[in-house]
């Protein structure tokens, strides 16, 4: 059985691992807009200080920089301009993370969350290729049912080529029937990194 690790990583700082043991790598169904929305933030649009003017002041964290919503859930952000001091006001954000503080959490102002095409934190399983589609990769990991959507497929074979890369990841617990994270990323990456994955 071949274990395979899925890292999340935005400007160094690694945001989410997960461990599958299956991957399913068909794409996406062809013309399928990759969500870039949640939480009614944008990635590559939106910054720290408009951020900041909807949810009030974040935690800083070196490059990322989150917030608690209600009792149960925490908004991470990672930026494009961050170095090891501080975030700058108007660094562009390029991930967000949307995680339940316990598995079995639930709070109304989390479940409320959602991206930008309608999906809620507090959705049923199925409603996530109701939404999106059949997506790239779905892994079936013990209690964690995980959906990857992303524009890899952009880079065809050409290695030199730079695209504008997007993900979309959702993590959904069994025993809870929860969606525990969902993640929205984008920025600039290089083919050759992609295809070297």
């Amino acid at each position: 059985m071949k274990l395979t690790n899925l890292l999340l990583t935005v400007a160094g700082t690694l945001l989410v691992t997960v461990s599958v043991s299956r991957v399913d790598a068909t794409p996406p169904t062809s013309g399928e807009a990759i969500e870039q929305e949640l939480a009614t933030i944008r990635v590559g649009v939106d910054t720290r200080a408009s951020i900041r003017s909807r949810f009030g002041p974040l935690q800083d964290d070196r490059r990322q920089n989150y917030v608690r919503v209600g009792n149960g859930c925490e908004l991470r952000f990672a930026f494009s301009d961050a170095d090891d001091k501080r975030i700058k006001p108007h660094a562009t954000l390029t991930a967000i993370v949307l995680q339940r503080l316990a598995a079995n959490t639930s709070d109304a102002k989390c479940d409320a969350l959602a991206t930008g095409q309608g999906l809620r934190f507090g959705d049923a399983l199925g409603r996530v290729e109701r939404v999106y589609g059949r997506p790239a990769i779905r892994l079936d990991e013990g209690d964690i049912v995980f959906f990857r959507y992303h524009n890899y497929s952009e880079c065809g074979d050409d290695r030199r080529k730079t695209i504008h890369a997007k993900d979309l990841m959702v993590r959904w617990n069994r025993s809870t029937r929860k969606i525990v994270e969902l993640s929205v990323q984008g920025n600039p990456t290089s083919c050759d990194l992609i295809l070297a994955e």
